[in-house]
């Protein structure tokens, strides 16, 4: 689970559009105007800047910043809590921390158990639970369903068992 920061505001002009220059007031405290010596037909040559903006003023010169009306989120890299065996201990309900490989110094990832084609039915690391697909030859492809392996269908030159749910190999003269 990640950490999600809001918002972060992105800057916008306080005038109509590009046009138009910024430039200071002529009263003291006022917000900028908008200043454009050659505008488009039925614009103004000079409108006041928008009253959301905060306007600096140094000078002659003018800086606003204005909302946008947009935020823009920004995400953080979650954060795993783990213990000294790296296994992991905030995995979300339903999941277990298992290692990877079976290796001592292993990293861990958070698996249901119950679906996990790689973990079903346990930590197949640990010798707990089953890869499915690799629970016998010939299976070419397999399904988790509550913790049990269940092989959909065969390879060429296999054929599914309904007793037994395994592929047997058809040996053909």
């Amino acid at each position: 689970m990640g950490v999600l920061f809001l918002p972060v505001i992105l800057a916008t002009s306080p005038c109509p559009d590009k046009s138009y220059t910024l430039i200071p007031p002529r009263e003291h405290g006022a917000r900028c105007d908008c200043y454009n010596p050659h505008p488009k037909e039925g614009h103004a040559h000079k409108v006041p800047g928008s009253k959301s903006c905060q306007y600096t003023i140094s000078g002659r010169r003018c800086t606003a910043t204005c909302p946008s009306g947009h935020s823009k989120r920004s995400r953080q890299a979650p954060q795993v809590l783990i213990n000294p065996d790296r296994s992991i201990i905030d995995c979300p309900a339903g999941h277990v921390s298992c290692p990877i490989t079976s290796l001592p110094d292993s990293h861990h990832e958070c698996v249901d158990v119950n679906t996990d084609l790689e973990n079903c039915g346990g930590c197949a690391a640990l010798g707990l639970g089953k890869i499915c697909g690799k629970h016998g030859n010939g299976v070419r492809s397999a399904t988790c369903a509550s913790g049990v392996c269940k092989t959909q269908s065969c390879k060429k030159g296999f054929h599914l068992d309904a007793d037994t749910g395994k592929c047997i190999w058809r040996w053909t003269p």
